[in-house]
């Protein structure tokens, strides 16, 4: 599977450690130049959708490092869009890659083309370890693809495919959130097959800020936050966002499943 790099120019220690990574596990990799927030334009800048800066009243300081992400993934989209790749790996500067990712790559490279349900989005990383994880397709002996309750944020190491980065680039032309946020919190929006895989490959390393967050943005105060825009992103976003999860597992979680047929049974027996 061909995999990208997001990395800063001037990030040379993170691009030696991912560098490392890869060469370390074997695998080919391509490096791609990140957007970086020191340089955004007043062009970068009306991509920004108007939403979140209501929503949290914070000037460009907080949202500069989450905007160059946001273009950076995405201009890795549009690059991978005008090659033959029907899927790619991509992974941010500060993974660790665990040993059997290779292996793991490849076992979703073959069960996208050969299996009966295929997936938009798979996220190699578990920010939430802590939640439940709900297992749905088994992928050979050694991995599975499901869903974690209610999601799991970060876009550190995942698996795209191209109906999905189309999707998502014609869906969503504007940043109104994070690009984790995009791709797992708003599964109810663009409607893709998103999935975590179980076990993880990919780790955060903790050693601070992400190289293109903006430095500034460390110790801002969030305002406190106006009811109605609050109440409006519970009824947008957040109840929808846990509709959608558990249609989803329903009838693919083990103590759901188990749950229904034992009150099939029991109705049943009593029926008759």
């Amino acid at each position: 599977m061909h995999c990208v790099i997001i990395n800063l120019a001037r990030a040379k220690k993170r691009r030696e450690h991912i560098i490392s990574e890869f060469q370390s596990r074997k695998l080919e990799f391509e490096i791609f130049v990140a957007k970086d927030w020191k340089d955004l334009t007043q062009q970068d800048w009306q991509l920004l959708d108007e939403e979140p800066k209501k929503f949290y009243g914070m000037d460009r300081d907080w949202f500069a490092g989450a905007l160059a992400c946001w273009i950076s993934h995405r201009q890795v989209w549009k690059s991978v869009l005008e090659t033959n790749h029907e899927m790619v790996a991509i992974f941010e500067d500060d993974a660790i890659l665990a040993d059997n990712i290779k292996l793991a790559l490849a076992k979703l490279e073959d069960w996208q083309q050969i299996g009966e349900s295929k997936y938009d989005i798979v996220f190699l990383i578990n920010r939430h370890p802590n939640r439940r994880f709900f297992p749905i397709f088994a992928i050979g002996e050694n991995f599975n693809l499901g869903l974690i309750r209610f999601n799991t944020m970060g876009a550190v190491g995942y698996v795209i495919t191209r109906p999905a980065m189309h999707t998502l680039l014609n869906k969503f032309p504007t940043c109104h959130c994070g690009i984790d946020s995009l791709m797992h919190c708003y599964t109810f929006k663009h409607k893709l097959k998103t999935f975590n895989l179980e076990p993880t490959v990919v780790s955060h390393k903790e050693d601070g800020q992400k190289s293109y967050t903006n430095e500034n943005r460390v110790g801002i105060n969030r305002p406190r936050i106006d009811r109605r825009l609050k109440l409006k992103r519970i009824c947008n976003f957040s109840i929808p966002k846990v509709i959608y999860f558990y249609r989803r597992i329903w009838f693919r979680s083990s103590i759901l499943w188990c749950f229904m047929m034992r009150k099939f049974h029991w109705v049943h027996k009593q029926q008759f």
